[in-house]
């Protein structure tokens, strides 16, 4: 749990800079996507969902905050 909070704060804050940080970012993307993968394979669904809820939440406030 503690490496997906650093992974939040990090892509937050690649979030925030994206147009010079876009790389960053979607590397970031990449470690959430093996990170839920192996909890997943590793029978903790309930942790890889709620990693990817906070991700989803983190996305949607960065392209609502955009939209407006």
């Amino acid at each position: 749990m503690r490496f997906s909070n650093q992974l939040l704060e990090t892509s937050a804050f690649y979030l925030d800079f994206y147009d010079y940080a876009k790389d960053d970012f979607e590397t970031c993307t990449q470690y959430f996507g093996h990170l839920m993968q192996t909890l997943d394979d590793c029978g903790d669904k309930d942790l890889a969902d709620s990693i990817e809820k906070s991700f989803r939440s983190l996305i949607d406030a960065a392209t609502a905050g955009a939209a407006s």
